[in-house]
């Protein structure tokens, strides 16, 4: 199970969470540009689902 740091880069890990710690170069990001073209779209069916 991946577990991604913090974003200070001058945090210091404990050894035991060191190795547990994603390198940033390993993360997966979500696919900004793709997610932003159907956000609209996400945000009305969640308005008409969830909302109601």
């Amino acid at each position: 199970m991946p577990n991604y740091p913090v974003t200070n880069r001058k945090a210091v890990y404990p050894d035991a969470l060191k190795r547990r710690v994603t390198p940033w170069q390993q993360a997966h990001f979500p696919p900004y540009e793709e997610i932003a073209k159907v956000r609209s779209c996400w945000v009305d069916r969640w308005n008409r689902e969830i909302r109601g």
